[in-house]
């Protein structure tokens, strides 16, 4: 779905579908069952906050904080 472009994101609304996971853990088995990349979830992530029904100016600092993360770790999106 990531490779067509389309808005993909994780989510961990639904904790008895998700058997009561954190968002943490959640992504971590969709890494290993998906074989994800650090720059695949980043992207996630990012799709997540981009889709999130808040004004551009709230969004700002959750990517700034985002985008910091990823490069301290190195990943380039």
């Amino acid at each position: 779905m990531l490779d067509h472009g389309l808005n993909v994101t994780i989510n961990s609304d639904d904790p008895a579908y998700m058997n009561s996971k954190y968002l943490t853990e959640v992504l971590v088995e969709a890494q290993v069952r998906s074989s994800l990349t650090s720059a695949e979830l980043v992207r996630i992530q990012r799709n997540a906050f981009d889709a999130a029904w808040i004004s551009p100016a709230e969004r700002r600092p959750y990517l700034d904080r985002l985008d910091a993360f990823a490069k301290a770790w190195g990943v380039t999106a």
